[in-house]
C-alpha cells in the first residue's frame, strides 16, 4: 500500500537471497532456508521487494503457502512422534535457526493451534507497536500475524482429521 512498514514486524531481518547456486541447498520451499557451503555476507543497505500485484495475488499465493504450512506441520508430527529433532534449530544460532528453534519448540509444540495466531497478532501488532503503522500497519499485521497463521492452524486440523480418519478405515 505504498508505507513503510516500521514497527510489528521483524526489521531487520537478514534474508540468504544472493548466492552460488551449485554452493547451496534448498531446505524447504516456501520461507526458504538456505544451507550454503562457504561465507556469506550481507547487504549494506536495505533490499526492498516492493511488490505490486496487488491484494489478490497475495491472497492466492498466501491460500497456496498455508496449505504447503499446514503439510509441513502434520510432518513436524510425524517426526515428533518418531522423536525425531530438527538439528538445524538453535537458539544460539543465526537468525533463521533461532526462528527454527521457536518454531519448533514453542509455536508447534507449546502453543494450541487456532490460539496462536491470536497471539502472534497481539505481540506484533500491540507488543512490537505495529499500530504506530495506521491503517496499512492493521492490514499488514492482520494479514500476516492473524488471518494467514490462523489459515494454516485450519489447514492443519483439516488434514489431521483427515488422516486420523483415514487410519480408522
Amino acid at each position: 500500500m505504498g508505507r513503510w512498514i516500521k514497527y510489528g514486524s521483524y526489521y531487520p531481518i537478514w534474508i540468504l537471497r544472493l548466492f552460488k547456486k551449485d554452493k547451496c541447498t534448498v531446505e524447504r520451499e516456501v520461507n526458504e532456508h538456505f544451507n550454503v557451503s562457504g561465507k556469506v555476507g550481507y547487504l549494506k543497505n536495505d533490499f526492498v521487494d516492493n511488490n505490486m500485484k496487488g491484494f489478490n495475488e497475495w491472497l492466492l499465493k498466501h491460500n497456496r503457502y498455508s496449505t504447503y504450512e499446514a503439510e509441513q506441520l502434520i510432518l513436524y508430527d510425524k517426526r515428533k512422534a518418531e522423536g525425531k529433532k530438527d538439528n538445524y534449530a538453535d537458539l544460539s544460532g543465526s537468525q533463521p535457526q533461532k526462528k527454527r528453534w521457536i518454531r519448533e519448540n514453542i509455536w508447534n509444540s507449546k502453543l494450541p493451534p487456532l490460539i496462536r495466531p491470536f497471539i502472534y497478532f497481539f505481540y506484533r501488532y500491540f507488543l512490537r507497536l505495529g499500530f504506530l503503522d495506521g491503517k496499512e500497519g492493521f492490514i499488514y499485521h492482520f494479514l500476516h500475524g492473524l488471518w494467514f497463521p490462523f489459515m494454516i492452524d485450519v489447514k492443519y486440523l483439516e488434514l489431521k482429521r483427515k488422516i486420523e480418519r483415514d487410519q480408522k478405515s
